[in-house]
């Protein structure tokens, strides 16, 4: 018996498909996607909370360049008026 079986694995390794006539390998197959689908969603959301960060800071930094634009604008101007009166 021992024989057999050696030899019908013997067969089976030599075949590049023979793992798809097991029963389990649809199962394992299915689990697999369905674990890649969940990774694939989880890198999803991941990238859209970074992506939402990324534009939040970049937001802000804008705003505070602005900030500091019309600060040093109105000092120039202020220092003009003062040269001028």
């Amino acid at each position: 018996m021992n024989i057999l079986a050696a030899q019908d694995l013997g067969k089976i390794t030599k075949k590049s498909k023979a793992h798809e006539k097991f029963p389990e390998y649809q199962a394992v197959l299915d689990a697999l996607n369905d674990r890649k689908l969940k990774a694939e969603m989880l890198a999803r959301r991941k990238y859209e909370y970074d992506l939402q960060q990324a534009n939040f800071l970049l937001d802000a930094g804008k705003e505070v360049i602005e900030r500091r634009h019309k600060v040093s604008a109105f000092a120039v101007c202020a220092s003009h008026i003062a040269d001028i009166s």
